[in-house]
């Protein structure tokens, strides 16, 4: 089976960063174990959670909002001797 990359067993895997303005503050992280280390812009505020199935929710606080995902420690050692990229975004939370 080959992936999107043309490699064999490549895939690529997806982390959602999604609001909502009944919940203002909050952002829900869904997809990928992949550690995720936030910063809100416009208050400072900031910190890192592991994307959990189906998803986690935190308290972003409202603003503009960065994000660089990476590979958890679960993922290292299960899929070690493969390269791993880390993915970035940014969004406005409520």
């Amino acid at each position: 089976m080959r992936g999107v990359t043309n490699l064999p067993g490549g895939d690529i895997e997806y982390i959602t960063a999604g609001t909502d303005s009944a919940t203002p503050g909050v952002t829900r992280f869904t997809g990928t174990p992949y550690a995720v280390h936030w910063r809100n812009l416009s208050t400072g505020a900031n910190g890192s959670v592991i994307v959990e199935w189906p998803s986690v929710e935190v308290h972003t606080g409202p603003g503009i909002v960065v994000a660089t995902a990476t590979p958890s420690e679960v993922m290292l050692a299960a899929w070690s001797g493969l390269t791993l990229l880390p993915g970035a975004g940014g969004w406005v939370v409520p």
